[in-house]
């Protein structure tokens, strides 16, 4: 393994020696035979995306083209890929051919034939220099050409709502938000944000409920710089209440614009929700996997299943019960009773998986407030890995040294991660991360390999998925969840009472330490 490392690096710096000895492209520069213009950039306000788009045409010189790369440099704030053409055969990271990281087409084009690339960025992305490369035959060619850069124009605004007096402000984007009685003072909280790294000018801010006249006028916001403004109090209007803040901002003559919305509800709100979430046994990361296919189970794994019940309303539950479609809850501690900004959780397992098929079960709870009975359910999805038999053949455990765009480090080992996946997000260096992987040989030489991470398990924080929203319990209370995530363990520190019991499963199969407490299906 360490002698194929080896070779990885001295290929990639090879080819980094070769790139840094390039020249900037003309429009029309050949490179390997190939004719590689850049057709420009265009930034649409509407999509708040970036497109910068190449052409390359062949001159009739074989080889024919094997790959493209496109380099997207490496960035603070990661550079996000929302769209590309064409949409076939694409990954992401480094070529270890040609040592481009950033995006590869790997589509063949004759020497006599023309094809349109183009790649989009979310926001207002600048242009600058990166390194293309056409890669045919036994050999490459690589050169400097205009494309994104690490520099963007960029405009928040977040509205958050207070029902304490200012004491602690909730950034209520989905209902209910917080719940208070009729009458009781609301004050909202407005922050504008110069995300990006160039000044905004005639930065305005407006709501659309409530007069903000009294912030003043804005006009200038340098890069980094925070406008904050607080209205209020206000009585709090009877039901279901939302208003949405807008700001706006001019650059080089382009206006852009972010909103943001606060919730919060008045009055008396029997309000029960129940999160079920499902992991490999022995688990600190759940997924809340509400559609299909869900978490990737390997083989001989087991899961867990993990229900978090809560009170987000103002009326006392009692007479609580839960029922699972397919494993029975009935080992599961459930209180008399659950009163208002109270929780209870519950893990039951492990499990085996009786077949490779797409799995899903659902978790119904009932409880009465008020001679009022309420019945929620929520679903969770998982299926086991149909192709572990000869993908996963690499297992490493330790502290990430190194994170660098879909790339993790361990032990000097670079392990290439699906550049979607969400935990990229919120893995840091110093995490102890137990990774599952495959081994892909070069498609060329086969003088290199790369561990491609199929299974990653973070195993010293909590740390909630859902789809692609990532939020992580580092044990600080400035840092509070999303409404999305059950964050059981974070209310039960920083507010809000519970409990967890863990009931074994029916087969007598656990899960030892060393296996790691978490994981993500990545690729």
């Amino acid at each position: 393994m360490r002698q194929h490392q080896r070779l990885l690096s001295m290929v990639t710096m090879l080819g980094l020696l070769f790139i840094t000895q390039a020249v900037v492209l003309a429009q029309g520069t050949v490179l390997n035979g190939f004719s590689v213009s850049y057709s420009g950039r265009v930034f649409n306000n509407a999509t708040n995306r970036t497109t910068f788009t190449y052409t390359v045409a062949g001159t009739n010189v074989p080889p024919d083209l094997s790959h493209f790369d496109i380099e997207i440099p490496t960035c603070e704030t990661p550079l996000e890929a929302v769209a590309y053409s064409p949409a076939q055969a694409v990954s992401f990271g480094v070529d270890p051919t040609t040592g481009v990281n950033g995006i590869k087409w790997d589509l063949p084009l004759g020497m006599n034939q023309t094809r349109v690339y183009s790649i989009s960025f979310a926001g207002n992305v600048s242009e600058g220099t990166v390194t293309a490369a056409v890669k045919g035959g036994n050999g490459f060619e690589a050169g400097a050409i205009p494309g994104p850069s690490c520099t963007q124009v960029g405009l928040q605004v977040v509205k958050s709502v207070s029902v304490d007096g200012g004491s602690t402000w909730n950034d209520s984007e989905i209902p209910t938000g917080p719940v208070v009685a009729v009458g009781a003072p609301v004050s909202f909280m407005f922050q504008i944000t110069n995300t990006g790294d160039f000044p905004l000018e005639n930065v305005t801010l407006t709501d659309s409920m409530y007069d903000v006249s009294s912030c003043g006028a804005i006009g200038a916001l340098q890069p980094a710089g925070v406008f904050e403004c607080v209205v209020g109090p206000f009585p709090a209007a009877e039901g279901q209440h939302v208003n949405i803040a807008t700001a706006t901002g001019v650059y080089n003559g382009t206006t852009f614009t972010d909103t943001d919305a606060a919730h919060y509800f008045a009055g008396t709100l029997p309000k029960l929700t129940v999160e079920k979430l499902v992991g490999l046994a022995g688990t600190s990361t759940w997924y809340a996997a509400d559609s299909a296919p869900g978490l990737i189970v390997p083989k001989d794994d087991m899961v867990s299943f993990r229900f978090v019940i809560s009170n987000e309303g103002t009326e006392t539950f009692t007479g609580i019960t839960l029922a699972d479609s397919k494993f029975s809850a009935a080992g599961c501690q459930i209180p008399a009773e659950l009163k208002p900004a109270e929780s209870f959780e519950c893990v039951i397992g492990p499990f085996g998986l009786d077949s490779s098929d797409a799995q899903v079960n659902t978790l119904t709870v009932t409880a009465v407030a008020n001679g009022q009975t309420i019945t929620v359910t929520d679903a969770a999805h998982y299926q086991r890995d149909a192709d572990d038999d000869t993908d996963v053949i690499v297992v490493i455990e330790g502290p990430v040294q190194v994170v660098i765009n879909n790339i993790i480090v361990i032990y000097d080992i670079e392990i290439q991660l699906q550049p979607n996946d969400p935990l990229l997000t919120v893995i840091k260096v110093g995490d102890v991360v137990r990774v599952e992987g495959s081994i892909s040989d070069d498609d060329d030489d086969h003088t290199t390999i790369i561990v491609i991470a199929v299974i990653v398990v973070v195993i010293d924080v909590d740390i909630y998925v859902v789809d692609n929203q990532v939020w992580r319990d580092d044990g600080e209370c400035a840092n509070p969840p999303p409404p999305w995530a059950p964050a059981h363990g974070w209310r039960r520190k920083c507010g809000g009472g519970g409990n967890v019991i863990i009931i074994q499963g029916g087969n007598g199969r656990g899960r030892g330490s060393g296996k790691g407490s978490g994981s993500k299906k990545s690729s």
